[in-house]
């Protein structure tokens, strides 16, 4: 979170003020962890831990506008401690069933007890409307005896493609402030 603070920072300084509406940061319980390997037939060791458990930390800022979660993806890359494992931009390219993010799995330090060894953290970058979509979409997945599953996975994709447009529309309305443009 130190690398986050630091490119929040700088962009506050650069723009009007700091782009981050929010930010939580989320640690797999070990259970989660277990489940996992053994589910993929894995031995338990750290080692195999730190090779195929991709989202032990994971920490999702929310920004208000789409432009600032490139701007804080490239504020963040800057720090040279952080190195970046992979990138996938899901807001143009949304999942199938209409998620959008801008996710960065990275590798950065961190010192315990005297030892520094790189962690991997995922670093979801989403805008308000992304936001609560993911948390309806989560929320709903989780019911069971769903009547039509098709007909709701149809409607959420719907939602997710109304959410982009709202987003965009919001982005407009903050250009045309910004660089003073008359609309009619």
């Amino acid at each position: 979170e130190a690398s986050l603070q630091r490119a929040r920072e700088e962009l506050a300084l650069e723009q009007d003020g700091d782009p981050v509406e929010s930010v939580e940061t989320e640690v797999k319980p070990a259970g989660e962890i277990v489940d996992q390997l053994l589910a993929e037939g894995v031995p338990l060791t750290a080692e195999n831990i730190e090779k195929s458990i991709r989202d032990i930390v994971c920490v999702e800022a929310v920004c208000l506008f789409p432009t600032e979660l490139y701007l804080l993806a490239d504020a963040v890359l800057r720090d040279p401690e952080i190195t970046l494992l992979h990138r996938e931009d899901m807001t143009e390219a949304p999942g199938k069933n209409g998620y959008r993010a801008l996710c960065l799995l990275l590798s950065l330090p961190v010192t315990l007890r005297g030892q520094t060894r790189n962690v991997k953290v995922e670093l979801r970058l989403q805008t308000g409307v992304m936001r609560l979509w993911s948390a309806v979409e989560q929320r709903l997945r989780r019911q069971k005896d769903i009547i039509a599953p098709e007909q709701v996975r149809q409607e959420l994709i719907a939602c997710a493609a109304l959410g982009a447009e709202l987003d965009a529309r919001l982005e407009q309305i903050r250009y045309n402030i910004e660089h003073r443009v008359i609309t009619k």
